[in-house]
């Protein structure tokens, strides 16, 4: 059956797949419209995110090619790949059984066997990159030293920090894309609202609870790939309207990166599922997109 005009029309995407084994980048630089050495800085980031969106394959290729050849790891996928990523499903409790983990949300339950092809996500973001940035310093350390946060607008950045606690703890997952009854599925389980009353041992902190449900998923399933790439990952603002456009410089490293103007306008054509996406969300989509 010949293609639909959809499926020929999507544009074609090419997605790093850090970290890279990168040599000489005189030869890519160009495909960026940027320096070796902002070319470089962008190859040292370790999520994976899109590079390049075109609609014809064959610019596609000889792209792909130049960067494989400079040592620079990438996938290449469709617009139709992307849309087909399912969103969450926010599982609210679970347990271990003997052949498989058990998953209930709603009025729903599903077992995922232990030997099921499955790739595994997990996400612990490590605070904002704005702030971090000038820093050069993590969400945990600014937390722990927040006396260093407590002057004459210490109740503001306390809360700030707390606000970006919230947003961290939230954004901590563990998502499982496994296909059941033939069907791709993403079965999540997000730190601030799973319970885990299913594990053997509770712990006080649900930060120390999910690491440890994390490490009992990876003893007990056989057959799964875990990536661990969106620990650490800062989290970037989505802002609509900047307040002053970025150095043409910067535009141009970012390109597709999230929250960026391109990346949002892409979004938006692919499918209203995305165009509103966390950036852990459509990161760990990426993710998988790299993994399958």
């Amino acid at each position: 059956m010949a293609p639909s005009f959809a499926l020929m029309d999507a544009p074609h995407l090419i997605i790093s797949n850090p970290p890279h084994d990168a040599g000489d980048l005189r030869p890519v630089a160009p495909c960026f419209g940027l320096s070796v050495a902002e070319v470089r800085m962008k190859t040292n980031y370790r999520v994976p995110e899109i590079w390049f969106a075109e609609r014809d394959p064959h610019e596609v290729e000889p792209i792909n090619a130049l960067l494989t050849e400079a040592g620079l790891k990438t996938v290449v996928r469709t617009q139709m790949d992307l849309a087909q990523v399912p969103p969450q499903t926010q599982v609210e409790s679970f347990s271990f059984a003997e052949t498989g983990l058990v998953a209930r949300w709603d009025d729903s339950e599903v077992t995922i066997p232990y030997d099921a092809e499955t790739i595994a996500v997990f996400c612990q973001p490590g605070g904002d990159v704005a702030e971090s940035e000038s820093s050069g310093r993590g969400l945990s350390a600014r937390l722990s030293h927040g006396s260093a946060y407590t002057g004459t607008h210490g109740r503001s950045s306390l809360s700030s920090l707390a606000s970006q606690l919230s947003a961290t703890h939230s954004s901590t997952f563990l998502d499982l894309y496994v296909a059941l009854d033939g069907d791709l599925q993403r079965i999540s389980f997000v730190e601030a609202t799973v319970d885990f009353a299913g594990l053997h041992m509770r712990l006080p902190r649900a930060t120390d609870n999910m690491v440890m449900f994390v490490a009992e998923c990876e003893d007990r399933f056989t057959n799964a790939q875990f990536d661990r790439r969106l620990v650490g990952m800062l989290l970037r603002k989505r802002r609509t309207a900047p307040t002053q456009p970025p150095p043409q410089t910067s535009g141009q490293r970012r390109r597709l990166s999230f929250a960026t103007p391109a990346l949002t306008d892409l979004l938006e054509k692919v499918s209203d599922d995305l165009k509103d996406a966390s950036q852990p969300d459509f990161s760990s989509r990426l993710v998988y997109l790299t993994k399958r």
